[in-house]
């Protein structure tokens, strides 16, 4: 399930519960053993439902939901809905259904369902702190409150088959009681899960259908998959590098050029002229906000140079960068790397701008957190710059600085230089355009501009170590 998201799995899901619902109301069984297997599968799906509402909650807040005056609506349905689902399904851990491989689409759902539950907890520690940006989108109340109400509406379309599911069964010769041991009566979750459903918007979750699995391979057979692992995977070590007490210079540099490369590339596709001359005196909106921001980043790699801190490059960016650039010359070439026609009404051309937008997107988070970063370098007393840098007003009156510049050694950065590149930071961890563009730009071949030789805000040597 390489690449698949929190929405695909639920999803997938909810077409399982479906095609299980219309299989025990369209087909009787042909035997008993099927009879048996599929409430076998009936109880792993509720116990599916089960964990993955605690994967939703965490159990560690469950005292606090239950003791408090004014709790969330869709937290205490989908708690009693829980603790109604044990009752049937039984204590015993690991639960049988998972001990037999998932033939019926019910099984199906369950996979799908604990897929999902384990997909969220590698975005959290074991004591609740997050593991990656995206955590913020499992913990936010509204998206929380979505995902219960879909996970209510599943159960909901679960247990509406269990008069139809005791009917086929004793039709396929299982004895009444075995029947009613397996389907005792399930009106409490019934109304425990329509309670759920109706406290959000069971259709979707928000920002938490779009997490994806933390560490996955990136995907390299097409370059739209890989550009996007590529750009997850830099946010992600972009987050990491806040805490990270080997933080380090170089890796924000290499950042900042991917930067530079994501927001070129972007412009051209949309049919923005890279070239300075290009410029006007109205606020840049469209293509040309996004060549303003790209040479924000440009500014701020710039910037960096001068700086030197003990944290080493980060090979894993490293490696990302030079992957990123490559995909970018693959899917959006830059004037004179090839010729090459878009046609916005083809669904591959769109799939390609949704990737960039996102990516530009990706740029915006990644800013902040680059940002925060440098903040702590700047505390931590470990900046450093080449006394070169310097002006002669910064070292007239001070001979160590003077003799530093002539050697060109490293002292510590003076305040006024750190924050210049604050500056910069508080300028690329926004997203450049405030009212996207709904129409694409017009072809290539209207957008033909002669950048490399005008100071483009793409670097050619995307990739090589500065």
């Amino acid at each position: 399930m390489t690449g698949v998201t929190y929405g695909d799995l639920i999803a997938r899901a909810a077409r399982a519960v479906h095609n299980g619902a219309a299989q025990v109301q369209h087909r009787p069984f042909d035997t008993t053993t099927e009879a048996l297997s599929a409430m076998a599968d009936f109880h792993g799906v509720l116990d599916a439902v089960e964990g993955h509402t605690w994967a939703i909650i965490n159990p560690a807040r469950a005292a606090g939901i239950t003791s408090s005056h004014w709790p969330d609506p869709a937290e205490i349905a989908a708690l009693g809905m829980a603790a109604q689902i044990r009752q049937v399904t039984g204590t015993l851990r690991p639960h049988p259904s998972l001990l037999r491989p998932a033939v019926g689409p019910w099984g199906e759902a369950a996979r799908c369902l604990r897929a999902a539950s384990d997909l969220l907890a590698t975005h959290r520690n074991p004591d609740g702190t997050p593991r990656s940006p995206d955590a913020a989108a499992i913990q936010d109340a509204a998206g929380r409150a979505g995902a219960l109400a879909r996970v209510g509406d599943l159960a909901g379309a679960v247990v509406a088959m269990e008069d139809f599911l005791a009917l086929r069964a004793g039709q396929a010769g299982v004895s009444w009681p075995e029947v009613r041991r397996w389907l005792p009566g399930m009106a409490a979750i019934r109304a425990h899960a329509r309670d759920a459903a109706m406290t959000g918007e069971p259709g979707h979750a928000g920002p938490l259908d779009r997490v994806g699995l933390i560490g996955a391979p990136i995907r390299t057979g097409n370059v739209l998959d890989e550009l996007g692992d590529r750009l997850l995977r830099l946010r992600q070590s972009a987050w990491q590098l806040v805490n990270d007490p080997n933080r380090s210079i170089a890796t924000l540099r290499d950042i900042a050029t991917a930067g530079i490369a994501v927001h070129a590339h972007t412009a051209t596709f949309h049919g923005a002229d890279l070239t300075p001359a290009a410029a006007g005196g109205s606020p840049p909106t469209g293509g040309r906000a996004l060549i303003e921001r790209g040479r924000g980043w440009q500014h701020l790699h710039a910037e960096l140079r001068a700086f030197a801190c003990p944290g080493r490059p980060d090979d894993v960016v490293r490696q990302d960068l030079i992957g990123i650039g490559r995909c970018l010359r693959t899917v959006a070439p830059l004037p004179g790397q090839a010729k090459i026609t878009f046609d916005p009404g083809t669904a591959d051309d769109r799939r390609v701008a949704a990737t960039l937008n996102g990516a530009v997107t990706l740029m915006a988070d990644i800013g902040d957190y680059n940002a925060r970063t440098f903040t702590r370098i700047t505390r931590t007393g470990q900046l450093h710059i080449n006394a070169r840098a310097l002006t002669g007003a910064e070292i007239t009156d001070d001979p160590d600085l003077v003799k530093a510049k002539v050697d060109g050694l490293l002292v510590p950065a003076p305040q006024p230089h750190s924050a210049a590149v604050t500056d910069l930071y508080d300028v690329v961890r926004h997203h450049p355009i405030h009212a996207p563009e709904a129409a694409l730009a017009p072809a290539r071949e209207a957008t033909r501009a002669t950048g490399m030789e005008r100071d483009p805000i793409a670097r050619p040597e995307i990739g090589a170590r500065p």
